[in-house]
C-alpha cells in the first residue's frame, strides 16, 4: 500500500514515529519564508508533522501560499486537521486548479463531511479538479447516495478519468443508482471509454435494471466486452449460471 503525503504525516504525528524534532514551532514558522523552496518545503513538512498542535501556524501557511510558495503547505494544513478547514475551503475559490485539486483530496481526507464541496467539484472548470473529485469520491467512506445525481451526469464527461472514477462511486452506491444504467451500458459499448471492468461491476451492483442490461449487451461479436459481461454476472449473487 502506497501512503499520499498527507497521510504519511497525519500517520506520523498520531502515532509518534516522527523524528524527535528539537526546535519550536516558530522556528519552523519563520522558515517558510526562506529563499529556497526546499528549505520552505522542509518547514511545511516539520509544521505537519505536529498535527493539529500546529493550529497556530495556519496563519502562516495561508500566507506562504499567497505569496506563491506552496511547497508542502496544502499537505501541512491537512495535517493539521480541523482547525485548518477553513484555510482549505478558501482554497476551492482559487483560480489555481492545482490548488483546488489538492485541497479537494486534502479535504476528503479529512473524512464524510467533504461530500458536498466534493459533489461541487464535479462540475469545475478544471478536468483535473473534476478527476480528483470522483476519485476522491470513489473511496470516501460516507453513502454516497446524495451524490448520485452528480456521479451520473459526470459520467458524460469528456475526461476519462473523471467517467472512471465516477463510475467506480456509482458501483458503490448500487441499486440506488439504477438511473446510470444507460449511460453505463453505452460506456459498455464503446470501447477504451472506462475500464470495462469497472463498467460491469457498477451494473452488476445496479439491481435488476443493472441485470437486464447486461443481458440484453451479452449477445455481442466483442468478444472483450463479452467476458467483461460474464465476469459481471458471476458476480451477482443467486444468478442462475444458465442466465446467458
Amino acid at each position: 500500500m502506497r501512503l499520499r503525503p498527507i497521510a504519511v504525516l497525519v500517520l506520523l504525528s498520531t502515532i509518534g514515529l516522527a523524528q524527535e524534532d528539537p526546535w519550536p514551532l516558530e522556528y519552523w514558522v519563520d522558515r517558510l519564508e526562506s529563499d529556497t523552496s526546499e528549505r520552505r518545503a522542509e518547514a511545511a513538512m516539520a509544521i505537519g508533522r505536529r498535527g493539529p498542535a500546529a493550529r497556530e501556524a495556519i496563519p502562516a501557511l495561508e500566507a506562504a501560499l499567497q505569496r506563491g510558495h506552496g511547497e508542502g503547505v496544502i499537505d501541512a494544513l491537512a495535517a493539521i486537521g480541523e482547525d485548518a478547514r477553513p484555510a482549505l475551503l478558501a482554497l476551492l475559490k482559487g483560480e489555481d486548479a492545482m490548488r483546488r485539486a489538492q485541497a479537494f483530496a486534502a479535504l476528503a481526507g479529512m473524512g464524510p463531511s467533504a461530500l458536498p464541496q466534493l459533489v461541487e467539484a464535479l462540475s469545475d472548470s478544471d478536468s483535473k479538479v473534476r478527476a480528483v473529485a470522483a476519485r476522491e469520491l470513489a473511496k470516501l467512506e460516507t453513502d454516497l447516495a446524495p451524490a448520485t445525481t452528480a456521479l451520473v451526469a459526470a459520467l458524460d464527461d469528456p475526461d476519462w478519468m473523471v467517467r472512471q472514477g465516477a463510475a467506480t462511486a456509482i458501483e458503490r452506491i448500487g441499486p440506488a443508482a439504477s438511473a446510470a444504467v444507460p449511460k453505463l451500458v453505452a460506456l459498455l459499448r464503446e470501447p477504451g471509454a472506462v475500464k470495462r471492468e469497472i463498467i460491469g461491476g457498477a451494473l452488476a451492483r445496479a439491481g435488476t435494471p443493472g441485470l437486464e442490461a447486461l443481458l440484453d449487451a451479452y449477445p455481442t461479436s466483442d468478444g472483450s466486452m463479452r467476458s467483461e459481461i460474464e465476469r459481471a454476472l458471476d458476480r451477482i449473487e443467486g444468478l442462475d449460471g444458465d442466465a446467458v
